[in-house]
């Protein structure tokens, strides 16, 4: 009896995994996953930072919520960015992550007004952004979360999950986008470009338009509390009208 029992047990053990319909469903899955998940790190591994913008600006437009003024917020952050390197002594990527959230941040006026700030990190998380690491979306997603008033605060769930180096990233990236943010209260883009006079105590954003831009203005510096925090300097603007460009 024992001896029939251990061949019948050797044969149960022996018979593929596989040949059970639910184990073959099973590793099928675990299959897919795995397979999903080693692409998706390749992507975002090899994608040039040109096809992620082009796939955040998808995103946006799929939403179709005044895309004007997201491509205008992140021409100014792009350029602001770029006129504050000598201060932030951040690099490209963290330009790619802070345009990438200009391009999605108002996406979520699409289900509501109210809390639009909450319903875009919501859109964003149900999108196809694969070209995006996790840790990229992650920033993005607290950038969205806090490019109008408030916070970051530690006892915020997203935000405290970053790393702390990520979390001084996302403080300065969303002092920028804010500013940037309100430099488009009109939703006219009026301005045209955005240079940065660095002085020891101001920072002078020269705005380059032929329009009057008051109302921009005036946005920027009700949004400029954590800039001057961050940036531990006064912010100012000062208008310039494009000089006309003579016939040959």
């Amino acid at each position: 009896m024992f001896f029939r029992w251990g061949l019948k047990s050797s044969r149960r053990r022996s018979e593929p995994l596989a040949s059970s319909p639910c184990w073959s469903a099973r590793l099928g899955f675990v299959t897919d996953s795995c397979w999903s998940k080693v692409t998706m790190v390749y992507q975002s591994r090899f994608a040039t930072h040109e096809q992620k913008l082009a796939q955040a600006k998808m995103v946006m437009l799929q939403h179709n919520w005044r895309p004007e003024h997201h491509i205008q917020v992140q021409k100014l952050a792009g350029q602001l960015f770029e006129g504050l390197r000598p201060l932030h002594n951040m690099g490209d990527q963290e330009k790619l992550l802070l345009e990438a959230a200009a391009l999605l941040h108002d996406i979520g006026w699409t289900i509501s007004g109210t809390k639009h700030h909450k319903h875009s990190v919501y859109l964003i998380r149900q999108s196809n952004l694969s070209l995006f690491s996790n840790r990229d979306l992650a920033i993005i997603m607290n950038l969205v979360r806090y490019h109008r008033r408030g916070g970051p605060e530690s006892s915020h769930r997203r935000f405290s999950a970053l790393t702390k180096t990520d979390q001084e990233i996302v403080k300065r990236l969303v002092a920028i986008l804010r500013v940037a943010d309100g430099l488009d209260k009109s939703n006219e883009q009026l301005i045209h470009r955005l240079m940065v006079d660095i002085e020891p105590e101001t920072i002078t954003c020269v705005l380059v338009s032929r329009d009057n831009c008051d109302r921009d203005i005036e946005g920027a510096m009700d949004k400029r509390e954590l800039f001057e925090e961050v940036f531990q300097r006064q912010l100012a603007f000062r208008v310039e009208t494009p000089v006309p460009t003579q016939a040959a």
